[in-house]
């Protein structure tokens, strides 16, 4: 269990040192090119006049603070957008609310048009009754009318007679 200990240690001081080796070739690299980048700028303006130097100099800080400013900007920008974004998840809720709420509708439409359906029949069926029922006592009304009128006519003649 300490040899365990010892060899993990070991090994985490290698793999720090090999951090440090690596880290330490980016920085040698790139002061390398900071200072290629030094010669090449003194060689190119070594010749040139003090004043259009310091021209060319102001100019860059110009356009410099004009792009610190769209950069400002840009991210001005970026935040408000970022503000009204919603994220993925408020996205994924809000698709996933989407899709119960057009499930409930359609469940909801399909329960309309059962009712609407039932009410169709029910209707249907009342004006069947009412039809049925009226021609029930047209045809009640009729036999009574016959019967009236054959009674009427059985007691027509004996008042004739009594007359």
């Amino acid at each position: 269990m300490i040899k365990c200990k010892e060899l993990q240690e070991e090994l985490q001081e290698t793999l720090d040192e090999l951090k440090l080796s690596k880290t330490l070739k980016k920085k040698r690299k790139s002061s390398t090119s900071l200072v290629s980048v030094i010669a090449e700028n003194q060689k190119k303006f070594a010749d040139c006049d003090k004043e259009l130097l310091i021209d060319y100099i102001s100019t860059l800080q110009s356009d410099n603070e004009n792009l610190k400013q769209i950069i400002s900007e840009q991210k001005q920008e970026l935040e408000n957008i970022e503000k009204t974004a919603l994220t993925k998840e408020q996205t994924t809720n809000l698709l996933q609310e989407l899709k119960g709420l057009e499930e409930k509708f359609e469940v909801a439409q399909q329960t309309k048009t059962y009712f609407k359906e039932q009410w169709q029949r029910a209707c249907q069926e009342i004006h069947n009754l009412k039809t049925e029922d009226y021609k029930q006592l047209q045809n009640q009304l009729q036999e009574r009318r016959e019967e009236l009128d054959h009674l009427c006519i059985l007691d027509e003649p004996t008042e004739l007679v009594s007359f």
